[in-house]
């Protein structure tokens, strides 16, 4: 069981059901993000979506929507001039180093393509549907969820549960290990 069925989520999902292990994912929200929240792939990432067969389609989808060779630049204000140009081309050299390029495509482009794979590979999505409380014991976890939508409660008996609840996980807070660091930055 997945607390969590964002974009870490549904990816482990994606690659447990790739390796013929049945899972459940559970996300609170109705669906998947609305907000851009990640956008930038990096290469290392994009070869593990590349073993999962969605590289060619984020590929697409990005290009739709953003130059995938961009520069970094610095300008004095948004539509001002140019400063100094850190970086030329995002993906420069790239091809000697991996079979796959940096890429910019934001997290409510990607989450929809993410979903329709891990539902097609047989993971069980379950959007509009939180985590009440878990009971670990010797052989595995008892959770209860819960619909948001029409309230129904569900016990779950799992061998694992995972955490992919995020920066303010219910989950790490209710094994009682705090956050450290900045948090929540943006």
């Amino acid at each position: 069981l997945i607390i969590g069925a964002s974009m870490v989520g549904m990816t482990l999902a994606t690659l447990l059901t790739k390796h013929g292990i049945p899972c459940i994912a559970v996300e609170k929200h109705a669906s998947t993000a609305i907000h851009p929240r990640a956008a930038y792939f990096h290469p290392r990432t994009m070869q593990i979506y590349n073993e999962l067969g969605l590289y060619d389609s984020m590929v697409r989808e990005s290009a739709k929507h953003y130059d995938q060779h961009a520069s970094i630049v610095d300008v004095d204000y948004l539509a001002g001039k140019v400063q100094n140009v850190w970086l030329s081309n995002v993906n420069e050299g790239i091809e000697n180093l991996s079979p796959t390029m940096r890429l910019f495509l934001t997290q409510q482009m990607f989450e929809p393509i993410l979903r329709e794979k891990a539902t097609a590979d047989g993971a069980d999505i379950r959007f509009s549907t939180e985590m009440i409380s878990f009971q670990p014991d010797s052989s595995g976890v008892s959770v209860l969820l819960r619909s948001t939508e029409t309230g129904e409660k569900t016990l779950v008996r799992c061998q694992y549960m995972i955490a992919c609840d995020g920066s303010r996980s219910g989950v790490r807070d209710s094994l009682g290990f705090k956050m450290e660091g900045h948090g929540l930055l943006s």
